[in-house]
């Protein structure tokens, strides 16, 4: 019996569902967290709400980071790489690596064999046409595969580390003299920062993974040939 299940359904979805519900829980001090044995069916219904929040996260998280952030602000890793877009001095100074391009050889390597196969323009059409090819090598695409995961994942438990750092916030600043049992302001407050800190963190570690992933669209499109 397949399982319809991936690895990154466990550690891309129900991890950065499971952040969040669980932030929210120590937040508000859910009765549930008192609770020693905790009934199978709401144990199953955590998971399955933990499951769809993750899909949730998922989705703003791209529309985020990668259409507003990485799109519009930082420049797309394909335009970077390919020496087409520079960023600014600042945002170099703090992303050195992400705003590298390849070396030369091999972008004019890249661009040479791309113009042989009709395509003539870089950016999008370019990397598109680039993951298109290398998909049919099984190898190749098994590397893409664990960058686009660990991507992925980075992303999606970026936000849900800043979400749960917005509700230790606002849990500290709507009971500021609460002294539950799982921490009163001055908890919430270091909690909070904790989460963002993990969050900025992660949104690195995301960035990191994007690059390499299409670093290795274009560098496995230079040496792939057909069978």
């Amino acid at each position: 019996m397949k399982v319809p299940f991936s690895i990154y359904d466990f550690f891309g979805y129900l991890a950065a569902g499971a952040i969040v519900i669980f932030a929210w829980a120590l937040a508000t001090n859910a009765a549930w967290l008192h609770t020693k044995d905790v009934p199978v069916i709401a144990s199953v219904g955590l998971v399955l709400l933990g499951y769809l929040l993750g899909h949730t996260i998922a989705a703003v998280s791209s529309w985020l980071f990668e259409q507003q952030v990485v799109r519009r602000i930082l420049g797309p890793s394909e335009d970077i790489l390919m020496n087409e877009y520079q960023m600014s001095d600042s945002l170099r100074s703090i992303l050195p690596t992400y705003g590298k391009p390849l070396p030369e050889d091999i972008r004019n390597a890249v661009l040479a064999k791309a113009r042989g196969e009709g395509i003539n323009s870089g950016g999008r059409a370019l990397f598109l046409h680039c993951l298109s090819t290398i998909r049919h090598d099984s190898a190749t695409a098994e590397r893409l595969g664990t960058f686009l995961n660990l991507y992925g994942f980075s992303r999606n438990a970026a936000l849900a580390c800043f979400i749960s750092g917005a509700l230790f916030l606002r849990s500290a600043l709507e009971h500021p003299h609460c002294c539950c049992e799982h921490g009163g302001k001055h908890d919430m407050i270091l909690w909070s920062t904790l989460a963002c800190v993990l969050g900025v963190f992660l949104f690195f570690r995301y960035l990191k993974f994007y690059r390499h992933y299409t670093q290795e669209v274009f560098l496995a499109y230079r040496v792939y040939t057909r069978a």
